[in-house]
């Protein structure tokens, strides 16, 4: 059975670590999906791209006003390497379909 594919759409606060994992993530079935560079300045358009997109927005922004993100901590990730195994975590659970909303994680 075909893996269910993952569009994500980055935040500016993430671009360079996307960009960094890009291939790798297109070799799990996650589609990067770029969004036009004014979108970036403002969360509302970015996140209403992303619903437009059948997407979800990934970002470090604590501030993202938006459910439904998946939201990375950088602060207690040290290395982009924990990033991307706790991006690809997440990314399983939206393929599953155990999570809906960027709610408090089941840890």
């Amino acid at each position: 059975m075909a893996e269910k594919t993952i569009r994500i759409v980055p935040d500016s606060c993430v671009e360079g670590f996307i960009r960094r994992f890009e291939k790798r993530l297109s070799y799990i079935g996650v589609e990067i999906i770029w969004p036009p560079r004014g979108y970036y300045y403002d969360d509302h358009l970015l996140y209403k791209f992303a619903e437009k997109n059948n997407a979800i927005v990934v970002t470090a922004d604590k501030e993202f006003p938006q459910r439904g993100k998946i939201l990375i901590p950088y602060e207690k990730l040290e290395h982009y390497e924990e990033a991307y195994t706790f991006l690809v975590k997440k990314i399983g659970e939206r393929r599953r379909g155990d999570v809906y909303s960027a709610g408090p994680s089941r840890a």
